[in-house]
């Protein structure tokens, strides 16, 4: 049982699964944003999979803080989309993205091609991160972080 003030109700057209991500997506976002490293207004911030939930919700958030937002993403169509949903920077995942990163931060960030859960073989090992810097590489089964002297 359940009681009813713990229940939220949600439009027919939205499927249970969708529906059942409603809370936990801004709250990873949250975390992410909060759990690792002490971020300031002004701060920079990049994500791969920006166009998932919690990529989304951490584009909300960080506008709300004050954090700007690069998001990376594997299809060109998505740019505009997270521009317009507050995504300060939107870039492609390709073979350029170290040096879009680096222009488009004016050289605040200078990042080796961030990850994704999903593609495990581009797992960053670090070397080319930036002193001082800190990775989070969040999956459904697992959390690994680093942080870069």
């Amino acid at each position: 049982m359940v009681k009813a003030d713990k229940l939220v109700a949600v439009p027919d057209e939205i499927e249970p699964e969708q529906a059942a991500m409603l809370k936990i997506n801004p709250l990873t976002a949250w975390r992410m944003l909060h759990d690792f490293v002490v971020l300031q207004p002004g701060d920079w911030v990049i994500q791969n999979a920006a166009n998932s939930a919690a990529g989304r919700a951490a584009i909300q958030i960080s506008r709300e803080l004050g954090y700007r937002t690069v998001n990376v993403v594997r299809r060109a169509e998505l740019i505009e989309e997270l521009r317009a949903e507050g995504g300060d920077v939107v870039l492609l995942d390709n073979e350029d993205l170290r040096e879009a990163v680096a222009a488009a931060t004016d050289g605040a960030l200078d990042p080796a091609r961030p990850e994704c859960g999903r593609r495990r073989e581009r797992t960053a090992s670090g070397q080319d991160r930036r002193p001082g810097s800190h990775h989070r590489h969040l999956r459904r089964d697992e959390s690994a972080a680093a942080d870069f002297a």
